[in-house]
């Protein structure tokens, strides 16, 4: 009797196992143990490749350009929104209020109307707002 190969031993384990014919095994097998081409995984490895010899190829100057900002944490802010959206969700004239991202929420009104709110932090004074100027 010939001996049998660790790949042989794995095609016949799985034919027993799992009930399959030979065919199937060696094709799971191959799977397994990637012998098999898969055209999407090669595409994705490819794609990744490409990213990573384009940014390698930047200059310093570029790199910085394509960094993305960090985001600073702002308690205030926060706070707020967490408020309002709390005030939301208890107004009788808002329905099915959802957080959209941290700083935009999403309403309907009793008849259906769509609604959008934004919060947005100014360095200063935006224009129009007179809340903190006294009357003279």
């Amino acid at each position: 009797m010939a001996k049998l190969t660790n790949k042989e031993k794995a095609i016949l384990k799985n034919m027993k196992i799992l009930g399959i014919s030979r065919e199937e095994a060696e094709e799971l097998y191959a799977f397994d143990n990637d012998e098999i081409e898969n055209e999407e995984v090669n595409a994705i490895e490819e794609k990744q490749r490409k990213k990573k010899r384009a940014q390698e190829g930047r200059s310093s100057i570029e790199k910085v350009k394509h960094m993305k900002a960090k985001i600073k944490a702002d308690a205030n802010k926060e706070l707020i929104i967490d408020d309002i959206f709390a005030m939301a969700q208890t107004s009788e004239h808002i329905f099915n209020a959802q957080e959209m991202t941290a700083t935009k929420m999403s309403f309907q009104d009793k008849d259906g109307n769509f609604y959008t709110v934004q919060v947005t932090k100014h360095k200063s004074r935006p224009d129009g707002y007179v809340g903190d100027q006294k009357e003279g």
